[in-house]
């Protein structure tokens, strides 16, 4: 109230009584039609789900191009008490066209003048400190779903005049004066735009593979960097200050520290966690976090709040708040190529000055997506019979796409049931077909594979080389999986379900490889014996 400046006094002082009199405020007989319309109030898309109130303040009636406007009583008082203005000892009638006066002197009615969104700030404190006596002129409505960046309350049958428009508290606007706004209803439609910004939670993965910073590809086993980016709130205010983190974690993910795995519930937790405030790295007693279990998944909450209270003099409004940290792709993530292992965070933030601890508001929760693949063997013969007993062994291409001793041996962990999870410490690396010819290696990224088989089933022939597979697949902008494929040998895209690679063997005796030289040694060798036969023949009818 005491902070309108002198620059807006004059300015209204300008504006003359006279004009306004008989432009806009003397009620006559041409002024005996009021009137309704439909009033939007809209902003960024943060403000969905948010409640907007409009307070009258000056009732309107219109006659052609003629409106009178005239104040509502319970803002008598506050216009009264304007500072550096000349309204304190007027009354009626008086007072009403001294403060339309004011009003109309601000910005020129403008929605973003530095002005007029001040005094607008000054009057949503006032309503605040005097909410019993608008109750009759307040209406409140919750702002719909956003689209296209935008959303936005709808106010019906609102009645002609002058309201003072404000979202629920929370911005994160430097100049928190954004948030309020005045409206001038006199149309049977009137869309009006705030510019309140609210606490938003940007979430970020990076060690993903063949996607981008929303989501992509992991093997089990891979340590992914997760990274929160958000902003300091305006808390002017506030003389506390609610403000935490909450990210959940599928349970596909393993939480780290700086040691390795987190063991839940774990709490305080701090290595592992780095907080950043504008240029400032906090230490870990500036900040608290801590993870439990909740319903299968992991809930960390890094809570900024008595921080950002005792340091809210020092820090602006709008600088960047980022957390980082690491979790694992565990055995226990999803596989199966179109489900995601999510990672959600939002914001917690305060939106009550008058109760900074109940009054509080969470932001649209933010995702990344980890997926991981597989493949089955499906083994069988030329009359596509199963084959048991075949072995095999799964190698990871390492960047020629060609079957060499730079490639790595996977190991597995036995999962029963034909699936074989991939563990870089698992017990198992050569893999055994069942009495049905198959199995499923699981958790793997997309990339080249090379499944050779080192043991055929007795009686068939081994094959002569690896077969190559190649996990591939395609991501959305927001890091959801758009396709995935398995293809192999010179095959299209698997087209079973379990994406299944078909390996035939041949029954017969073993043989070298055609063409190679095992079979020159063989041939060379088996006419030595043929040689040696026929010389023995000779000799023996000789002696004879």
């Amino acid at each position: 109230m005491k902070t309108m400046t002198k620059r807006i006094a004059s300015m209204v002082l300008a504006v003359t009584m006279a004009v306004v009199m008989l432009a806009s405020t003397l009620p006559t007989k041409a002024f005996a039609v009021a009137g309704t319309g439909t009033l939007t109030v809209s902003g960024h898309a943060e403000l969905a789900g948010k409640n907007v109130t409009i307070v009258k303040m000056f009732s309107a009636t219109k006659s052609g191009d003629n409106v009178g406007y005239a104040l509502e009583s319970a803002w008598e008082a506050f216009f009264q008490g304007l500072d550096e203005t000349t309204m304190d000892n007027l009354t009626g009638a008086e007072l009403s066209q001294a403060a339309y006066s004011y009003v109309s002197g601000l910005g020129s009615g403008k929605n973003d003048s530095s002005s007029m969104l001040e005094f607008a700030d000054a009057a949503r404190e006032y309503v605040r400190n005097h909410s019993a006596g608008f109750d009759a002129l307040s209406t409140t409505k919750t702002a719909g779903t956003a689209s296209q960046g935008k959303a936005s309350a709808s106010f019906t049958n609102v009645a002609y005049g002058y309201y003072l428009a404000f979202p629920a508290d929370g911005s994160t606007s430097a100049n928190r004066t954004t948030d309020a706004t005045l409206v001038n209803v006199l149309d049977t439609n009137v869309t009006w735009e705030i510019k309140s910004e609210y606490p938003t939670v940007d979430k970020t993965v990076a060690g993903v593979n063949g996607g981008n910073a929303n989501g992509g590809g992991a093997a089990i086993g891979d340590e992914l960097t997760f990274t929160l980016t958000s902003k300091v709130p305006d808390m002017t205010d506030y003389t506390q200050y609610v403000f935490k983190f909450i990210d959940t974690l599928s349970a596909g993910l393993t939480l780290q520290d700086g040691s390795g795995d987190v063991v839940l519930p774990a709490s305080p937790l701090k290595s592992g966690i780095t907080v950043q405030v504008g240029q400032t790295t906090l230490q870990p007693q500036n900040f608290s976090a801590a993870a439990v279990a909740e319903s299968g998944n992991t809930k960390l909450t890094i809570d900024l709040s008595k921080y950002l209270t005792d340091n809210k003099s020092a820090l602006t409004a709008g600088d960047a708040i980022t957390v980082t940290y690491k979790a694992k792709l565990n055995d226990k993530a999803v596989v199966d190529g179109d489900t995601a292992n999510t990672n959600e965070a939002k914001v917690e933030y305060s939106t009550d000055p008058q109760n900074p601890q109940g009054g509080t508001d969470t932001s649209t929760p933010d995702k990344t997506h980890a997926y991981t693949f597989k493949f089955g063997i499906n083994k069988q013969d030329e009359k596509q019979t199963a084959l048991a007993g075949a072995e095999f062994k799964i190698w990871q291409d390492k960047g020629d796409s060609a079957f060499g001793d730079d490639d790595t041996a996977l190991k597995f962990d036995d999962k029963n049931n034909g699936k074989y999870v991939l563990n870089a410490n698992g017990s198992v690396e050569t893999i055994t077909t069942d009495d049905t010819g198959k199995f499923n290696v699981e958790g793997l990224e997309e990339g080249t594979y090379w499944v050779e088989e080192v043991k055929a089933p007795e009686g068939y022939n081994k094959l002569a080389k690896p077969v190559k597979v190649v996990i591939e697949a395609t991501y959305n902008e927001d890091g959801t999986l758009k396709s995935h494929s398995v293809v192999y040998g010179e095959s299209s895209n698997a087209v079973h379900s379990d994406h299944a690679v078909v390996i035939v063997n041949k029954a017969g005796t073993l043989l070298p490889e055609t063409g190679g030289m095992g079979t020159i040694l063989f041939t060379l060798v088996g006419a030595a014996a043929i040689g040696y036969g026929i010389y023995r023949k000779r000799t023996a009818k000789t002696v004879a």
